[in-house]
């Protein structure tokens, strides 16, 4: 079994992604494990709270420490413990030989009337200008699940443990993992919503072609019907792309 440890650091603003996220490690666990993959979330709230002589946050960065990959999530701020995590986790990245934990900065996009709060701002301006690295942007949590996985799967670097769509659904194995039409990439992109629309005709089609052929069956209907499901299929061939 591969072990795969993964420590969340975030502002309290964001109680409810890293509640989702929580339940996302969760079923992707339950998904992987069936391959020889384990994968588990650290969170402080699910650590001891019982007071032991040291400063909690020096035990959480202590657990910090045995994960292999560090996901920091930020919103309008940039909290003291957030940050406290980050540099703690990238001081352990630079002092590893393995580069560990990898690190992997998500900021979630601001609602209209929003902003970010000046120590978020100069985080930002540290990490591309000082740290030389990026940060990804999500605003559905389906975004972050996709981008997120992506950067695992290549961390995991098993070929036949790969995303597939179907149906405009990102799957893997049986576990759906997000909707491309809340991706940015994806459902901003033309080619795709035209895709998706002629999907949409053909389905009508061959719905329509299938009525017919219960009240008429005929070689002309079968060949039609023939055509439109051949049509679907090279479609969402396309959209699985």
């Amino acid at each position: 079994m591969k072990n795969i440890s993964i420590f969340l650091a975030s502002s309290e603003e964001l109680a409810d992604e890293r509640t989702k996220f929580g339940d996302f490690v969760t079923t992707l666990n339950n998904t992987l494990k069936k391959h020889g993959i384990s994968i588990e979330l650290v969170r402080w709230e699910d650590l001891d709270s019982a007071h032991n002589g040291n400063r909690k946050q020096d035990e959480y960065n202590e657990e910090l420490a045995k994960c292999q990959l560090c996901v920091v999530l930020f919103h309008t701020k940039a909290g003291k413990y957030t940050q406290e995590e980050l540099n703690a986790a990238r001081k352990l990245n630079g002092e590893s030989k393995l580069k560990q934990p990898a690190i992997y900065i998500f900021i979630k996009a601001l609602k209209p009337g929003e902003q970010e709060e000046p120590n978020l701002l100069a985080l930002k301006d540290r990490i591309l200008n000082e740290w030389k690295h990026f940060h990804d942007s999500f605003d559905h949590f389906d975004t972050l699940k996709f981008h997120f996985l992506q950067q695992l799967l290549l961390k995991l670097g098993d070929s036949s443990v790969k995303l597939k769509v179907d149906n405009s659904v990102v799957n893997l194995f049986d576990f759906n993992v997000a909707s491309l039409d809340n991706i940015p990439f994806a459902a901003n992109n033309a080619e795709y919503k035209n895709a998706k629309e002629q999907l949409k005709v053909i389905e009508n089609d061959i719905a329509s072609l299938e009525n017919l052929q219960k009240d008429n069956p005929n070689s002309l209907i079968e060949g039609m019907l023939s055509q439109k499901r051949n049509a679907r299929y090279e479609l969402k061939e396309k959209l699985a792309g």
